[in-house]
């Protein structure tokens, strides 16, 4: 499957919920590596426990888009003072799945 038959070209804000996905997925790996109560987690790709080292486009789209899976979000973060502003934002952005209805929070202008 092509990826222009994933997202609608024609629209500027589907551009733009892809960039702010993509966004997600760096702090995500960002806040792997950030010490979290003494603990920091070895360097994992997005999704690397649920597609295999060289994933597909297909793939990806299976596991992203239609199965809905999201990277494993640690509970320390939730107490850790700069993990927890990342985890505010990962959440909220990965969780935005309707198409359309993907409205930028004021935390989240930049």
């Amino acid at each position: 499957m092509h990826f222009y038959s994933s997202i609608n070209v024609k629209s500027f804000d589907a551009f733009k919920r892809v960039d702010m996905y993509a966004f997600a997925l760096v702090l995500w790996e960002i806040c792997r590596r950030t010490v979290s109560q003494g603990i920091t987690d070895e360097y994992q790709p997005p999704f690397y426990d649920a597609v295999n080292a060289d994933p597909s486009f297909d793939e990806m789209r299976k596991v992203v888009c239609i199965d809905g899976y999201r990277p494993e979000i640690p509970n320390r973060w939730t107490t850790d003072p700069v993990c927890y502003q990342y985890y505010i934002m990962l959440t909220y952005i990965m969780s935005a799945r309707i198409a359309g209805a993907y409205k930028l929070s004021p935390f989240l202008y930049l």
